[in-house]
């Protein structure tokens, strides 16, 4: 009977197991509230992510009350939604800092921190996208005065004491993003780029400075060479610029400037790095040639030669000799030039 009894317990207990499974248990589904809050409404056109952009900066710009932390993080969230087609990691790191804007009190110091870093990932981004052939020099000086408009705001000033540096940021970040997903940039910017008002000096003083700064290159470490690989195309654009008195090669010193920014503002892994050096090398072959009246030479064949040797789908890394050669006959080239390059292309 013990036995019995033990398996009729047994039987009874097996039952309501079955029972339960065959009812099935309630599943916990999340309201529509709830899923709706995870996943944000997706674009009708892809142009429409762009058009709030425009409309977000017109907002803030127009604004005669003191900036509030919802209307900057507007913008920063439409800064975010136009970037998705370019990069999803960008949208989610702009995104981040849109809410941390948004929880900033009016009026803080904090605001103009945070911005100066949403327009640093921005230009990152930025720097690592193509441009179409028809807008590339549209691109490139859209992406200086980006970095030029970010190295105006002040961090230790509220924003409203800076509207006009403001308004020029926000612009100018619209306009690179516009043509970064093959648009037309939206605003004027009223501000002129200054980069080549600064006074350089006499070229033969660019010249010494270039020099030394691609001898820092053959110099410095491993992890250093990127910067100072940026740092040697830039002093080679101030060369260019101080012979350029007549103002016609322009072109090639504005592609110089941007690889430069390129390399200065990535990262060591960005890919891509040595095919920034070789353009903007060639660029400065293609200067001096013109500066030269168009006409080669053996110290110009010599420095394309050099240039050409650049493997632009190789790290510059591992061909940090070749980079070396590259920079040395170029300047090698504008020094036996220098009559020449002086002038300036005068028989253009």
């Amino acid at each position: 009977m013990t036995l019995l009894a033990s398996q009729a317990t047994r039987l009874r207990w097996l039952f309501m197991v079955a029972s339960v499974v065959a009812c099935g248990a309630p599943t916990p589904t999340a309201a529509p509230s709830q899923v709706t809050s995870r996943q944000e409404r997706p674009l009708r056109d892809p142009a429409e992510s762009l058009q709030r952009l425009e409309d977000s900066v017109t907002e803030v710009e127009s604004a005669t009350d003191p900036l509030a932390g919802r209307q900057l993080a507007g913008v920063v969230q439409a800064l975010a939604r136009s970037v998705e087609p370019l990069s999803h990691a960008s949208r989610l790191r702009l995104e981040a800092l849109a809410s941390r804007i948004g929880g900033a009190p009016v009026r803080s110091l904090p605001q103009a921190g945070l911005l100066k870093e949403t327009l640093q990932v921005l230009l990152e981004m930025l720097t690592r996208v193509p441009a179409t052939p028809s807008a590339e020099r549209a691109y490139h000086e859209a992406l200086r005065r980006l970095a030029e408009s970010r190295e105006q705001l002040d961090e230790l000033r509220l924003l409203d004491d800076q509207r006009p540096q403001l308004g020029e940021a926000l612009r100018a970040a619209a306009n690179a993003t516009f043509l970064a997903r093959g648009g037309e940039p939206p605003f004027r910017l009223a501000t002129p780029s200054t980069r080549e008002k600064v006074a350089l000096g006499p070229f033969s003083e660019q010249l010494a400075r270039a020099r030394r700064d691609i001898a820092e290159v053959a110099r410095i470490p491993l992890m250093g060479s990127r910067l100072a690989s940026a740092r040697a195309l830039a002093s080679l654009a101030d060369m260019i610029a101080a012979a350029d008195t007549q103002q016609l090669l322009t072109q090639q010193v504005g592609e110089l400037r941007f690889q430069a920014t390129r390399l200065e503002r990535a990262t060591e892994a960005s890919p891509g790095r040595a095919g920034w050096i070789r353009a903007g090398l060639r660029a400065a072959v293609d200067a001096l040639t013109l500066a030269n009246g168009g006409q080669r030479s053996p110290w110009i064949d010599e420095a394309q030669r050099a240039v050409v040797g650049i493997d632009e789908r190789s790290a510059p890394s591992f061909q940090r000799a070749a980079i070396q050669d590259a920079l040395r006959a170029t300047v090698d080239a504008f020094a036996a030039l220098a009559p020449a390059s002086s002038r300036g292309p005068s028989q253009l």
